[in-house]
């Protein structure tokens, strides 16, 4: 069912992150500032993810114009921002939890 597949993805983001402290750092806040060419990359990723949320979701066709075009765009980048927060301020170890409260936030959400 997507919200199993999405929380398997958050836990796997997690737990890679949490697996190397430095390069999580290195990967989620670090390079994601200054570097032009590092920053349209980023945001080439989180359209992708953001596409696989939007093709992976169930949506009736009666609620297919409820929801902003531009929906889970937004929520991937926050849910990325988020992660991103946590490793600045040295709490990777955190990231796994995390995951479960993003899932409620995508699913619910969208």
């Amino acid at each position: 069912e997507w919200p199993e597949r999405v929380r398997a993805a958050l836990d796997a983001a997690g737990e890679f992150l949490v697996s190397d402290p430095g390069l999580a750092r290195l990967l989620c806040v670090d390079l994601a500032v200054g570097v032009p060419a590092v920053a349209e990359e980023r945001r080439r990723l989180l359209e992708r993810l953001a596409d696989l949320l939007r093709s992976g979701r169930p949506l009736p066709e009666a609620s297919a114009g409820e929801l902003r075009p531009d929906a889970e765009i937004h929520l991937t980048t926050a849910a990325a921002d988020l992660f991103g927060e946590r490793i600045a301020a040295g709490e990777v170890e955190t990231l796994p939890p995390l995951s479960s409260e993003l899932t409620e936030i995508l699913v619910t959400a969208l």
